[in-house]
């Protein structure tokens, strides 16, 4: 998961956001499988959050597999083949 501050301005490149990150000051969090993630005040409703797009890397034998990266590019972590994100809001009365 990647939050990005108030007012920064988002690439929109997508090759770039997958190598570069959205912005300059996005903050990653890793999320292991089964985790939750709760956040609320400005991280919720200033903050943008998103989970940026993989990106492609050739294996040795000569295949390709998407991977994550955590901090910078040279972190890889491979995608496993199953994604699930359950979001749940309140609004205020």
């Amino acid at each position: 998961m990647t939050f990005t501050p108030p007012g920064m301005t988002q690439r929109k490149n997508s090759l770039q956001m997958a190598l570069q990150s959205y912005g300059d000051a996005d903050i990653d969090v890793l999320l292991n499988p089964r985790c939750l993630l709760l956040f609320c005040g400005t991280s919720r409703h200033g903050w943008r959050r998103a989970i940026r797009p993989g990106v492609e890397v050739d294996t040795d034998d000569g295949h390709t597999k998407i991977c994550d990266w955590f901090g910078t590019a040279n972190n890889l972590i491979p995608r496993n083949g199953e994604r699930i994100s359950i979001s749940i809001s309140f609004a205020r009365k």
